[in-house]
């Protein structure tokens, strides 16, 4: 998940990765902080293993989310323990099948 509108360029706020082609979902009400279950997570630009959620400054303009999930031709990425996001990403995209989006705006 990253906040497109961030004031100096894309800012990460969560990534998550080797999640099984079996899985349907992910877990519902984790709380902002917390960690998705038993998947492996990067460092987000925060510099946390966890979930930042969105958070407007107030009497801020509303900030656009992208969500991203991409399908991997391989069970695991090539990368060491707790990489951070842009690692993850760009592990994803060599061994890319199918990517999917979703964007939300929050604010």
């Amino acid at each position: 998940m990253e906040d497109t509108d961030a004031p100096s360029q894309a800012s990460r706020h969560w990534v998550v990765y080797d999640i099984g082609g079996d899985r349907r979902h992910l877990a519902e009400g984790r709380s902002s902080k917390a960690r998705t279950e038993d998947l492996p997570h990067g460092f987000n630009d925060f510099g946390n293993l966890h979930y930042d959620g969105p958070d407007q400054h107030p009497g801020g303009k509303p900030h656009t989310y992208r969500f991203r999930l991409a399908a991997l031709g391989i069970a695991n990425l090539p990368i060491g323990p707790e990489p951070d996001a842009l690692v993850v990403w760009q592990a994803a995209r060599e061994n890319m099948l199918g990517e999917a989006e979703l964007i939300g705006t929050y604010g």
